[in-house]
């Protein structure tokens, strides 16, 4: 049998090497039931202050503070910031707290679309439409790409520009306009 590095071949019927990056229930659960595993894992736990909520199973500790939000609650399970990772997840935790599972946002069938059109992209597959000095290619992924030597203008996504310069770019150049209503951007 080989033993990657820093595994420890004591705790191998355990299922799950006592590492202190990632703390999980099921370590946890080994702790309360193997004091040698939990010696094991507490050494690899640097904070004094995470380790004790990890085994009072809190879900966070008062550590370093955030330097984004200034805030020191911290997740016991991987030591990121508790209130970031609310407020990222806000709507979600609202819905979950009252039973309710937030809606997907992909469906199975538009995430096998999607993967299907990005193989067509990546075959080649596109079609171009030139109108006075521009020229424009469309892929099946919804990209539009559009190339004026004359202008000077070269983008491979028009969907990365901002709508007021996507707008002035349209003011400054009409035959842009006739380009984005090939492309069913406007009406």
């Amino acid at each position: 049998m080989t033993t990657r590095p820093h595994t420890d071949p004591r705790f191998t019927l355990h299922g799950e090497q006592p590492r202190g990056k990632r703390l999980t229930r099921r370590q946890r659960e080994l702790c309360q039931r193997d004091p040698a595993y939990c010696a094991a894992l507490q050494s690899r736990v640097f904070d004094p202050v995470r380790w004790q909520a990890f085994i009072d199973g809190s879900s966070w500790y008062e550590g370093r503070p955030c330097a984004r939000c200034g805030s020191v609650r911290r997740a016991v399970r991987d030591c990121s910031c508790y209130d970031c990772r609310l407020s990222r997840n806000g709507p979600a935790w609202a819905l979950m707290r009252r039973n309710i599972m937030p809606p997907a946002k992909n469906t199975r069938d538009g995430y096998l679309d999607r993967l299907e059109r990005i193989k067509r992209e990546r075959k080649g597959e596109h079609e171009t439409f030139t109108y006075g000095a521009f020229t424009a290619t469309q892929y099946p992924t919804g990209r539009l790409a559009v190339h004026s030597d004359i202008h000077h203008i070269h983008q491979p996504d028009l969907s990365r520009l901002e709508g007021i310069q996507l707008h002035a770019m349209c003011q400054r150049f009409p035959d842009l306009v006739e380009v984005l209503r090939w492309a069913n951007w406007i009406d």
